[in-house]
């Protein structure tokens, strides 16, 4: 274990696995990859970027997740603030996958007051639904 450990920290690239919501905005929108949203499932169905898949951050790594997840293409990760995709993709690079963090992620965030600037305050698109 630790000499994967090792591995992931020493190929790192200079941009820490990330991707920008600009980035994804322009550029990853015409990549074959996966975004997958680690929000709670009521969020996601509340509001989540056109083809995102919902997986909660606490199913991620369980062995059913993980089979349904691809080997062959990159894998994006988004959450609220980027903070729990940033750690998600630490195991799943660990593991093999090809995985980076949308950066600051939707850019809600859950502390009312404290701005951050994600996927929606850019005002980028989102599929939305009436929930009340």
């Amino acid at each position: 274990m630790l000499t994967s450990i090792r591995h992931a920290l020493r190929t790192t690239p200079a941009h820490w696995n990330y991707v920008t919501v600009q980035e994804y905005h322009d550029e990853w929108i015409r990549i074959d990859h996966v975004l997958i949203d680690l929000r709670k499932p009521k969020d996601f169905s509340r509001d989540h970027i056109h083809g995102a898949r919902n997986v909660f951050w606490k199913d991620l790594l369980t062995d059913a997740q993980l089979a349904s997840l691809p080997t062959d293409k990159p894998l994006v990760l988004a959450c609220y603030v980027g903070h729990t995709a940033s750690q998600a993709v630490a195991y799943l690079r660990l593991l093999g996958y090809d995985a980076k963090a949308l950066k600051y992620g939707y850019g809600v965030s859950p502390v009312a007051g404290v701005p951050v600037c994600g996927w929606i305050p850019h005002g980028f698109p989102v599929v939305t639904s009436k929930i009340n």
